[in-house]
């Protein structure tokens, strides 16, 4: 699973060409690179839009994404991946930490490319959710409707439940967490986990935690409204009782329920 390239990775070495690697001897940058870790539907952007409002943080984009990378080199041309990533950085003196978010195969591309390298030090933030199930509908829905945050514009598709579809989903989140847990322990990058339900109870309380782990003083920061409402609704709420529906009757040996 780790040794696999990614479709992300395969098309940024296309893009890239003989200009994948990061091959200087010492680091580029002396603040560090934080890495989020997330799977969709996580709160991975809730957290980065509570962190940037501390004004200790940047970033924190979909930079590792090939379609935003494809798209930021049309108007600025670096020939190299690394240059990619020391223009969307900033300053190599500049303060603070700068973050980017990243699956677990992208965790991996950053690895094979060498870009963890560029910076001094590399610390990774990994935001999970308890309740999977929901996770997983929430994921079901949006990659339907094409809704991924409550900024995007409605498309007004009405999402149809398949448990099928719903399942898969919350398979691959449970691979997809044990994958970054398991990178973490092998680059020996220590993982920070932020749990979505208790960062939605106490914003506040849950970054200041992760400051203290992370060494960062917050001063008399106190979080504001985010950019991004919560999403989930009714549909959420019926297609998770279907699911646990159609469980119980499997579990109680009801065939074809």
């Amino acid at each position: 699973m780790l040794s696999e390239e990614g479709e992300h990775e395969r098309r940024i070495r296309v893009i890239f060409d003989d200009g994948f690697e990061w091959t200087a001897a010492e680091p580029r940058f002396k603040k560090p690179l934080v890495i989020l870790a997330f799977t969709n539907r996580s709160g991975s952007n809730l957290l980065a839009d509570y962190l940037r409002q501390s004004g200790r943080f940047r970033g924190f984009g979909e930079g590792l994404n090939a379609d935003e990378i494809e798209r930021n080199l049309a108007a600025n041309p670096d020939t190299t991946f690394p240059d990619y990533i020391a223009r969307v950085a900033g300053a190599p003196e500049e303060p603070g930490y700068w973050g980017i978010k990243a699956s677990w195969a992208q965790i991996a591309l950053l690895k094979r490319a060498n870009i963890l390298s560029m910076f001094s030090r590399v610390l990774m933030v990994h935001t999970v959710r308890r309740d999977l199930l929901g996770q997983a509908v929430s994921h079901w829905i949006a990659h339907q409707t094409n809704e991924w945050t409550s900024a995007h514009k409605r498309t007004g598709i009405e999402p149809r439940f398949d448990i099928g579809g719903i399942e898969g989903i919350l398979m691959d989140i449970v691979r997809s967490n044990a994958a970054i847990d398991m990178i973490s322990q092998v680059l020996g990058i220590q993982r920070h986990v932020v749990v979505y339900e208790q960062l939605q109870d106490d914003p506040a309380r849950e970054v200041r935690r992760l400051a203290a782990e992370l060494d960062v003083d917050l001063g008399d920061w106190m979080p504001h409204a985010p950019r991004i409402a919560r999403q989930r609704n009714e549909t959420n709420e019926r297609f998770s009782a279907l699911c646990r529906q159609r469980w119980r009757a499997a579990l109680s040996g009801a065939r074809g329920a």
